[in-house]
């Protein structure tokens, strides 16, 4: 096998790899910035910088009130065109000095096969090569009250052309209704008040 084809084989592999077709990488969790070099398969040349075009990406979720430990849909559509790739989490609405060490809450559950988990269950980005229009996710709240919550998203147009902080409307983690009493606890309760009424 010729030196040159041996270079254009290897190009291809390192060029596939660094567009990441099943997935961003876990290096990706904190920046959520994908590592696409200006010049792909080169990782000696600067990493591509995102558009600065409108965004024509929404996040949607199908929930206005979101209570501890409520599961949501969460869905990327595309207003215009498609997009090949996504990484989704979510974090408190503020400006974060640290990007890496930028706190998640809650987890995402996987449901098809369009996405898979990254950064232990709090990240989720796309599994597949594929041009989407749209895509539903899940994320499951956490089990505390917080406040100024958005869902945060990278979404990849092509290569050369990607979104960073596309963004859900705000939103909080409220305290659940009513409490769910266990049923010895209910049992007892019955007893206790049958005894008090037959005292009387």
């Amino acid at each position: 096998m010729s030196c040159h084809l041996l270079m254009c084989l290897a190009t291809l592999v390192i060029g596939r790899a660094a567009a990441y077709p099943d997935g961003a990488p876990e290096g990706t969790c904190g920046s959520m910035m994908p590592f696409h070099y200006s010049v792909k398969g080169n990782t000696s040349v600067p990493l591509q910088t995102p558009s600065t075009l409108p965004v024509y990406f929404t996040i949607l979720i199908n929930k206005d009130k979101v209570q501890r430990g409520d599961t949501i849909e969460v869905t990327i559509r595309a207003d215009k065109n498609y997009f090949e790739g996504f990484s989704m989490q979510v974090r408190e609405v503020k400006v974060e000095t640290n990007l890496t060490s930028a706190r998640k809450f809650g987890k995402f559950k996987v449901t098809n096969d369009d996405a898979k988990l990254m950064c232990n269950e709090q990240g989720i980005t796309h599994a597949k090569h594929f041009k989407w229009n749209t895509t539903t996710l899940t994320w499951i709240a956490p089990n505390e009250e917080v406040s100024n919550l958005q869902f945060r998203a990278t979404v990849v147009k092509g290569y050369r052309e990607f979104f960073v902080d596309v963004n859900s409307p705000v939103f909080s983690v409220t305290g659940a209704g009513m409490p769910v009493v266990p049923a010895p606890l209910l049992l007892l309760i019955v007893c206790c008040l049958h005894i008090f009424k037959l005292s009387l």
